[in-house]
């Protein structure tokens, strides 16, 4: 009973671990593109 509610915990734990990596993965290129769209726009207004 102890090990199966182990094996779950640390399947849960690496769900989690994984969706946070992702979300993560996810906000990094959401940062890139407002980045390279930051630069575009002062390209255009002639910074």
């Amino acid at each position: 009973m102890l090990l199966d509610n182990r094996i779950y915990n640390i399947h849960t734990y690496s769900r989690i671990v994984n969706e946070y990596s992702l979300n993560t993965a996810k906000l990094g290129m959401n940062m890139s593109e407002i980045q390279s769209d930051i630069v575009k726009t002062y390209r255009e207004s002639g910074g």
